[in-house]
C-alpha cells in the first residue's frame, strides 16, 4: 500500500458522507454484499496475523460506515484499501477515467456547478449531469476530442466486458464530462460535449440495466441522457436514447407504452430522427412490442422495415451513436425471437440457428437471448430435452457475465418447462440453475 494511496483515503475520511459514498461505491461496483466485504476484510486481517470480531459485528460496522455514522480507524482503513487494491476492477488509462480514491478531489471540482462541493458530491451521477447541464464550466477542442476517444473505447468494450467491471469506468467518464460541460466559447463544442454526455449516460444506463437492482438507475441515466441530447439538439442521439429506455424490463409487458415512446409521444424523438442502423434497431423494438401484443401482421411489417433500414446503413457514414451491437445477424436473431413469441416454432428455428452461427463471438450478451428463444421454439414442439439443453447453454453464458435480463430469460424458459418438471432433462436444468445461484 503506497503512502500516497493511504493519504488519499485518510483525507477522504475527514468527510464522513464522502467516505461513505466511496466505500459503498467500491462495494457495489464489485457486486459484493456487506457480508462478502466482511469476509474479504477478515481474509486480509488474517494475512497480517490479526483476528476480527464475528461476521455480524463487522457487517454492522460496515453499515455504520456506509451510513456516515462512524469512520474506520487506521487499522480498518488500511484493510479496506488493501482489499480494494487487491480486487481492483478493470479500468482504462487516460485523464477521463479516475481511480475511486481520487474521486474526492474530482467531486470537489464539480462543486463549482452548484456552489457547494460537498452537496454536489452526494448527488447521484445522473443528478450531477443534470446539474452540470444547467451550470456550464469551461472546455476546449482538445478536451472534447479526448473525451470522444474514450467514449468510443468504452462503447467497444460494452459487448464483451461484464457490466459490473465496466460501469465504474463509464460513470467516472460521465462525471468528467459533467465537470467540463459545456463552457467553450464555441457553440459547436458545447453541442459535441453534450452529445458525448448523453451517449455516455446511455451506456451507463445499459450497464445498470444489466445489473441486479439496476432498473431505477438505468431509468435515471436514460432520462439524463435525453436531457443532454435535447441540449445538444442531437436528434439522432435522442432517438437512440428513446429506444434504450424502451428495453427496460417494465416495458416488456407494456407494449402499448413502448409504442407510445417509439412514436415520439413521450420524449419527442422518433425513428425518423435516427441514423440507419439505429432506425433498424428501433424497428425491431416496435416489432417486439407488437409480438408481445400478439399482433403478427404488424410484427412482421416492422421487421421488414428494419431490414430496409439495415440495408441502407452502409450507404452513408453512420452517425454516432453507431449502435455497434446491432448488425445483420442480430437483426435476423430478433426476427427469430419475434416468431418464437408469436408461436411459430418451425420458422423461428429456421432463422435462429443460422443467426447463432453467424453471430460475432464477442456478442456475449446477444447469444443467450437467441438461445432462450430457440429453447422456447423447441418447447412449443414438445422437445423438452432440447429446450432444457439450450436453456442450460444460455445459463452458462448469462451466469458468467451476470447479465440480469439474460438470466431472467433463462428463468422464464424454466418456468415454461414446469409441466415437464419430472423429466430428467428438466431436473438437470434445475440443478444447473441451483449451482449458478439463479434458481
Amino acid at each position: 500500500m503506497s503512502l500516497g494511496a493511504w493519504q488519499k483515503v485518510a483525507s477522504m475520511r475527514d468527510d464522513l458522507r464522502e467516505f461513505a459514498r466511496w466505500l459503498r461505491g467500491q462495494r457495489v461496483a464489485r457486486r459484493w454484499s456487506r457480508r462478502q466485504l466482511a469476509h474479504e476484510l477478515r481474509q486480509r486481517a488474517r494475512a497480517h496475523g490479526e483476528q476480527l470480531p464475528a461476521a455480524e459485528s463487522i457487517i454492522k460496522t460496515i453499515a455504520r460506515w456506509e451510513n456516515a455514522e462512524h469512520r474506520p480507524d487506521d487499522f480498518y482503513a488500511g484493510l479496506l484499501l488493501e482489499v480494494f487494491e487487491k480486487t481492483a476492477l478493470a479500468s482504462l488509462a487516460g485523464p477521463s477515467i479516475l481511480e475511486p480514491v481520487e474521486r474526492r478531489a474530482f467531486l470537489r471540482g464539480l462543486g463549482a456547478f452548484t456552489g457547494s462541493g460537498a452537496s454536489f458530491a452526494i448527488l447521484e451521477p445522473w443528478e450531477r449531469l443534470s446539474a452540470a447541464l444547467r451550470r456550464p464550466g469551461r472546455v476546449d477542442a482538445q478536451i472534447v476530442d479526448g473525451l470522444e476517444h474514450v467514449t468510443v473505447l468504452l462503447e467497444q468494450m460494452e459487448s464483451q466486458a461484464s457490466p459490473a467491471s465496466l460501469l465504474g469506468p463509464v460513470v467516472g467518464h460521465l462525471e468528467n464530462i459533467g465537470r467540463l460541460i459545456a463552457g467553450s466559447p464555441s457553440d459547436v463544442l458545447d453541442r459535441r460535449l453534450c452529445s458525448l454526455a448523453g451517449e455516455t449516460a446511455a451506456l451507463a444506463g445499459w450497464l445498470s440495466w444489466d445489473l441486479r437492482d439496476g432498473r431505477a438507475a438505468a431509468t435515471a441515466y436514460f432520462r439524463a441522457g435525453l436531457e443532454a441530447a435535447t441540449e445538444a439538439e442531437d436528434r439522432a442521439l435522442g432517438a437512440y436514447l428513446v429506444g434504450s429506455s424502451c428495453v427496460e424490463p417494465a416495458y416488456r409487458e407494456r407494449p402499448i407504452a413502448r409504442l407510445r415512446r417509439l412514436e415520439g409521444q413521450t420524449f419527442g424523438f422518433t425513428r425518423s430522427d435516427a441514423s440507419p442502423a439505429t432506425r433498424a434497431w428501433l424497428a425491431t423494438l416496435e416489432a417486439e412490442a407488437h409480438a408481445l401484443a400478439g399482433d403478427q401482421t404488424r410484427t412482421l411489417r416492422a421487421l421488414d422495415e428494419a431490414e430496409v433500414a439495415m440495408s441502407r446503413a452502409g450507404e452513408q457514414g453512420e452517425a454516432r451513436p453507431r449502435v455497434a451491437f446491432f448488425d445483420s445477424p442480430h437483426l435476423a436473431g430478433e426476427r427469430g425471437v419475434a416468431l418464437a413469441r408469436l408461436g411459430q416454432p418451425e420458422q423461428a428455428q429456421e432463422i435462429l440457428r443460422p443467426a447463432l452461427v453467424s453471430l460475432d463471438a464477442t456478442a456475449i450478451k446477444t447469444r443467450p437471448r437467441l438461445l432462450t428463444a430457440l429453447a422456447t421454439a423447441h418447447m412449443q414442439q414438445g422437445d423438452v430435452d432440447e429446450a432444457s439443453r439450450l436453456g442450460i447453454e444460455a445459463l452458462a453464458l448469462a451466469a458468467q457475465q451476470q447479465v440480469q435480463p439474460n438470466l431472467q430469460d433463462v428463468r422464464k424458459v424454466r418456468l415454461d418447462l414446469e409441466p415437464w418438471r419430472d423429466a430428467q432433462a428438466v431436473r438437470d436444468f434445475d440443478e444447473r440453475l441451483r449451482l449458478a445461484g439463479a434458481a
